[in-house]
């Protein structure tokens, strides 16, 4: 470990058995930051960050110490051995600090405190929980506090527990709630965004510049898994990542807390608000049972039923550990098998119930949460797909009602646990060099059909003033007006569609349209979201409509790369579950 004199700003190493005691110093980049490199030059004294140096290694040396850790200067970045190692050893360097001095370069006082943006970094987040004592300073470095005397304007800002700031450790919190802390931070590495969190878990992993940020963080998760079981790593919103049908997510933003986000957490309206913690609800099962049946009762509702049967259990433990591959996520889970004392299944459409391990805990009641999956089937990836990490199911996509997470269910399931593998596709990036015509076919979609927009690939679009022709195009959008007078969709709807190179395959996905006109701002950035399409978009797509009549809006297309014809359709349903 290298550590900075206070008193004369020189270097030195130290082995990992004799390191003295020692400060940090925690603080946002800004330009001409002083490195290992130009450390002990004379043209270091000139540079923009070298006040920022001798300031806080003027308050180390007033408070009696003779060393203290900057990120900037104390690790030689041209050696990949020694960032690697940094990198994993930096939440315990600041956890062994005996002081933090975090400085906020952007405001005067502490009524500015929420408004720096060293609240809003990656790296920072360790360094405000890892320390036991952090004492915060302005733009001046005149002393403001510390995490004790601002605790409450801390947590609220970070939307972090008091306890944890205070010092319990990190690890008694759930995996999502952890997640939910870096929800809203940045790195300017992309990459970092990942690493930074590790820490956090506990996790050593060497860092692995140029993989890409969802990589990065797929990567972080499955090490996540291999040691701590924890299926609250599942429950991100799919609100931030719509295409993503996988267990994982892409990115700590998915951990948010939003409150409208989790409006399918029943009496979530009586949590406070101000903060909203809602990973805090959740609470890993410690029994970990191999079946699980739901029996309804009159005046509890769905009452879980726990088989812990020796044979099953021993059979079930030989398999924990989950694994992350080129076949997918293998992990095993609780799969509906049907009710009980029959043979009968559920599935509709290849969809089948999955149990988390994982129970709401925090609210009125206490209840096992559910997803819906569906079969990685009648999709032809030997065309123009690369078939990374591909399971057998996958999560509905997009934002319909049977995406999201169930927490009351109606009917009596059995669930036995099954080892299956699910999908974690990387996010595909389509590129738009061509174009091919489309149709819109038939009366009913021709009434269905509002405004269209055709893409360009420089993100701006164009009317479509003539609708009931063919046009060509690599991507549009239609705004789907729905007659029914019963439908919660006011916006109507907007179908999303294109081509997918290199064979020209289309896709389309049909979700809620925010504004009343196509053409309004808030929804025609549609090129940047169409890079978020996952691979698995098809030739079809349905939507479940707010309505009574619990209406279905399906796309179809039909036809070749000479034309394809695009059919709409609205339709009453049954209730699927």
């Amino acid at each position: 470990m290298r550590l900075l004199h206070t008193k004369d700003l020189r270097i030195e190493q130290f082995p990992q058995n004799s390191i003295p005691k020692y400060a940090v110093l925690s603080h946002t980049w800004e330009e001409e930051e002083v490195t290992f490199q130009d450390i002990g030059k004379q043209t270091s004294t000139r540079m923009k960050g070298y006040p920022k140096l001798q300031d806080c290694c003027k308050r180390a040396a007033q408070d009696g110490h003779d060393w203290i850790w900057v990120d900037t200067c104390c690790i030689d970045k041209s050696s990949s051995s020694e960032l690697s190692e940094a990198i994993n050893s930096m939440y315990k360097w600041y956890q062994k600090a005996l002081v933090c001095y975090a400085y906020l370069a952007d405001i005067q006082d502490t009524a500015d405190l929420e408004k720096s943006k060293w609240f809003t970094r990656g790296w920072t987040l360790q360094e405000l929980i890892a320390p036991r004592r952090v004492i915060f300073f302005n733009k001046m470095w005149r002393e403001i506090g510390s995490k004790q005397s601002l605790l409450s304007q801390i947590s609220s800002t970070t939307g972090i527990p008091d306890d944890v700031i205070l010092g319990r450790s990190p690890m008694s919190c759930n995996v999502a709630q952890r997640m939910s802390w870096a929800s809203t931070r940045r790195t300017t590495r992309e990459e970092d965004m990942a690493y930074c969190l590790m820490g956090l878990f506990d996790i050593y992993m060497p860092p692995i510049y140029g993989e890409g940020s969802e990589r990065a963080f797929i990567r972080l998760q499955g090490e996540i898994l291999r040691q701590c079981p924890d299926q609250t790593l599942f429950l991100w919103t799919a609100t931030h990542e719509p295409y993503n049908q996988g267990l994982l997510a892409n990115s700590p933003e998915a951990f948010c807390t939003h409150y409208e986000c989790f409006d399918w957490l029943p009496d979530v309206h009586k949590a406070p608000r101000n903060p909203f913690d809602p990973y805090s609800f959740f609470k890993p099962m410690t029994e970990r049972p191999s079946k699980i049946s739901f029996l309804m009762d009159e005046n509890q509702g769905p009452v879980l039923h726990r088989d812990t049967d020796d044979d099953d259990r021993t059979q079930f433990l030989g398999s924990l550990s989950p694994s992350l591959g080129p076949s997918g996520l293998h992990i095993p889970l609780l799969l509906n098998i049907g009710l009980p004392n029959s043979d009968a299944k559920p599935d509709k459409d290849g969809r089948r119930l999955i149990c988390l391990d994982t129970m709401v805990a925090g609210l009125s009641f206490r209840q096992s949460i559910l997803l819906i999956l569906e079969a990685e089937s009648g999709i032809d990836y030997s065309r123009g797909f690369i078939p990374n990490r591909l399971g057998d199911m996958r999560r509905i996509a997009c934002r319909s009602k049977d995406s999201q997470y169930i927490v009351q269910f109606p009917h009596n399931f059995c669930f036995k646990r099954t080892a299956i593998t699910v999908s974690q596709l990387s996010t595909f990036l389509p590129h738009f060099d061509h174009s091919v015509k489309f149709m819109f076919d038939g009366q009913e979609t021709e009434a269905l059909v509002g405004e269209v927009i055709l893409l360009k690939p420089d993100g701006s679009g164009n009317i479509l003033s003539s609708p009931n022709k063919p046009f060509n195009c690599h991507g549009g959008a239609v705004s789907i007006q729905h007659p029914c007078s019963d439908c919660d969709e006011k916006g109507g709807l907007l179908l999303r569609f294109g081509i997918r190179e290199p064979n020209l395959d289309p896709w389309c996905v049909l979700h809620r349209k925010y504004a009343a006109r196509l053409s309004d701002p808030s929804n025609l950035n549609l090129c940047q979201e169409l890079e978020l399409l996952n691979a698995r978009a098809q030739g079809s797509a349905n939507y479940y409509l707010g309505c009574k009549k619990r209406a279905l809006a399906s796309i179809q297309f039909t036809g070749n790369e000479d034309c394809f014809s695009i059919g709409i359709s609205i339709t009453s349903i049954p209730t699927l579950v």
